[in-house]
């Protein structure tokens, strides 16, 4: 979809070149420096769409631990070995649609622009590539270049993105005491499963939107909506070797020194859920702010 800017008052019409009517294509040329497109505000939108990213990191993130435990820890019992092909190919399979989907999410979104110049020793008459023509009531001078989108990250306001959160934790705990109370049955479990999801959603992803909302609209930084889903993706992708960590790697070396990992209440799961998952996880999350911290580190930062 091009975009069109130019002279104020200065009508430009969009078309396709007629068959018989042969005409040289004005080549692309770089785009010119601090270049500004405007763009429909759709704040919701931009949420729902990194609502789907998010989706997407997660199945990723627990698929990836099933084709790496087949590597190590084939019956996932603590031991190293045995090897299982066929669970790190299963797991391979169910990974491959998730990691085509997630790069095409991530592919670049290119920015198509035409400008359009008075000028007496120009034509009212243009033609660009793709069988397109430009066509104005004056004569002109067109340039049209084509760059990799950056525009700004723009989300709703902070008081609409707390009232979610906050209504739906409300929701989802309201939703899951039947399974608290009553205990597990058909019914507590379908409701308990519907409302997973969504609410892990809410949880994670809207406090994260919260804060660049209020960054941008308070303080006046600003960060590109490419640059955010890189960020949001590589949150999300950091729990990979946290879960690896947590679920592969400490139970192995916990049962090398002769504990038990597995056993409520022992040591060694204690040593799982208060050293390894913390210790693990926040690893993890350094490792994705240093591999961002170019995108991070600005005039503002600290």
């Amino acid at each position: 979809m091009g975009e069109l800017s130019g002279y104020l008052f200065l009508v430009m019409e969009m078309q396709t070149a007629p068959p018989s009517q042969p005409m040289w294509e004005i080549p692309l040329t770089p785009a010119p420096d601090r270049l500004t497109v405007w763009r429909a505000s759709t704040p919701w939108q931009t949420v729902r769409s990194m609502l789907g990213l998010v989706i997407v990191c997660f199945f990723i993130a627990q698929i990836s631990v099933l084709v790496v435990a087949g590597y190590i820890d084939g019956d996932m019992n603590g031991t190293i070995g045995p090897f299982d092909p066929m669970f790190t190919f299963l797991g391979g399979i169910c990974l491959s649609p998730c990691l085509l989907l997630f790069f095409y999410l991530r592919r670049p979104k290119l920015t198509h622009t035409v400008q359009a110049y008075p000028d007496d020793g120009g034509s009212n008459l243009h033609a660009l590539s793709g069988g397109m023509v430009v066509k104005s009531p004056g004569a002109t001078k067109v340039q049209h270049h084509l760059f990799r989108s950056t525009a700004p990250l723009e989300m709703p306001r902070p008081l609409h993105l707390w009232l979610l959160f906050v209504l739906g934790v409300g929701i989802s705990t309201v939703c899951l005491l039947p399974l608290t109370l009553l205990g597990a049955n058909v019914w507590t479990l379908l409701l308990a499963l519907l409302v997973v999801l969504p609410a892990w959603l809410i949880g994670f992803a809207t406090p994260v939107f919260a804060w660049w909302s209020i960054t941008s609209r308070h303080f006046g930084i600003h960060i590109a909506r490419r640059d955010a889903e890189w960020m949001l993706a590589a949150g999300m992708l950091s729990t990979v070797p946290a879960i690896i960590i947590n679920s592969v790697v400490s139970p192995i070396l916990i049962g090398f020194v002769g504990l038990d990992p597995f056993t409520t209440g022992t040591l060694g799961e204690g040593l799982i859920l208060f050293v390894s998952a913390p210790v693990g996880e926040e690893l993890s999350k350094a490792l994705a702010v240093l591999a961002l911290s170019h995108l991070i580190i600005s005039p503002k930062h600290g």
